[in-house]
Parts: C-alpha cells; structure tokens; sequence
C-alpha cells in the first residue's frame, strides 16, 4: 500500500477544490442577467385594425392580442380625412394604459376633399387584449388603420432613443433616416401611402403588419432587432403616390 505523507494530503486536496470550484463559475456566467438580455429588443405584432366608417370622429379600435405587463407597446395611426388635417388622439384600454404621442401627426396630403395622416404614439403594456378608442378633430373619419406592435426587452423607463419622420413625392425612397443606434438597440419604421399598394419591407427587418383599405390607403410595418443607422425604407408596389414614415429607434435595456 501506497504512504502518502501529510504535505501530499494537502496538495491533493487543493486540487480537488480547484477543480470543484471552476464548474459552478461556468454555469453561473450561462444564466446570468448580462448573458439573457444579450438578444436585445424584441419585436410582436399584436395585430391591426381597419375602420371604414365615413363620418366617425371617435373610432373604437378592438381585437388586439393581449399586451406584456409593463412593456412598451407602440401605437401607429393612418387615417384619411374628410375634411382639414386632424389631430389624433388614441386612449388608454385594452392592451394599451397611458399612450404618450412619439410623432406626428403628419399630414402628407392636404387635399380639397381628403387629408392623409400619420401618428405614432408608445404605451404601457396592460397585459390585457381588446381595444381602446381614437379620437379625431377636427376632421371626421373616412378610412383609419391601426397597427400594435409589442416590444419586449426595452429599457421599460426610457424605451424612445429616436423617433425620425419624412414625407415625400412618388419616386423618392419610402422610409427615415436614423441616427447611429446603441448596441442592442431595436427599430420598428411605419409607411403609409394613398393607395392600396402592398409592401416590401427594408433588408434586415422582419413584416409585421401589410393592410390596405380599398384602393385609398394602405401602411407597413417592420421591425429588427439589430438597429441600422442612415436612410431606412421600404418599397411600396406602385412607388407613383405620395407617402409618409415613421421610424421608431427602442432603447435597450
């Protein structure tokens, strides 16, 4: 039999802990806060809405999917007018409580008979489903698309990082420019244009949202979760009428 002296014992030993000690450090680093919010800003479409109703000044808005609790959830407005250019107003219900406006509204026609506008606002996820009401002044309704997009990973007090808009003539680019994002940073951009065209989204983002009323009015929305920097557009079928975007950059967490 092997005689092992008091100092081997000692040596040995150590090693063992060592080894012990190494595992645990490993698994730690696998399930720790930084490595789980490494993926960033999430984007869900929580569903769109369409409202035909000529002469409606207050719209209500329902079927949306329920919301996260206490994350974002942005809000996108396109409405054409009978009259002058509106001012928007969304309420809290449903997936939605405390809707803060982000941009616009943006008119990007001014016509005799019709205007076409453009909103974003964010809100607090509820965790609920349902709806909410819009309310539009001075004008009154003669087409409304409403577009929910849930965000999810997102500096919960601090979500908005940019919020560019652009309108402009058929043949020019149909999107915004950013500003260079932070790491981790998302960015949702929302068209809009007259017609019932459907969408080509920019290379990178994922669609969310492709709704046309008749042949007046029709909207995009895409989302990434890897935020680019500079011109951001995405292409509607015709490319002949005029259009308006918002481009929403989400703070990571």
């Amino acid at each position: 039999m092997e005689t092992i002296d008091r100092r081997t014992l000692i040596r040995r030993a150590a090693g063992v802990t060592a080894a012990a000690w190494t595992a645990p450090l490993i698994i730690e680093s696998l399930v720790s806060p930084a490595a789980a919010l490494s993926t960033g800003v999430t984007f869900t479409s929580l569903g769109s809405f369409t409202d035909t109703t000529s002469g409606a000044s207050t719209i209500s808005a329902a079927g949306f999917s329920s919301s996260t609790a206490g994350h974002a959830v942005l809000v996108f407005v396109s409405t054409v007018q009978a009259t002058s250019a509106p001012s928007i107003g969304v309420d809290a219900g449903g997936p939605i409580a405390a809707p803060n406006l982000v941009a616009g509204p943006l008119t990007y026609v001014t016509g005799a008979t019709r205007s076409w506008t453009v909103a974003a606002y964010w809100a607090v996820g509820t965790g609920a489903g349902g709806g909410f009401t819009v309310d539009v002044a001075p004008g009154t309704s003669r087409d409304t698309i409403l577009t929910l997009v849930q965000v999810d990973g997102e500096n919960t007090s601090s979500p908005i990082g940019a919020a560019p808009t652009a309108n402009g003539n058929p043949g020019s680019s149909n999107g915004v420019t950013f500003p260079a994002p932070r790491s981790g940073n998302g960015q949702v951009l929302f068209g809009s244009d007259r017609t019932g065209d459907t969408w080509t989204p920019p290379a990178g983002f994922v669609e969310l949202a492709d709704t046309a009323v008749s042949a007046i009015l029709s909207v995009e929305a895409s989302a990434t979760g890897s935020a680019q920097s500079g011109l951001v557009a995405a292409t509607p079928s015709s490319g002949s009428v005029r259009w308006a975007a918002v481009g929403v950059e989400i703070n990571h967490v």
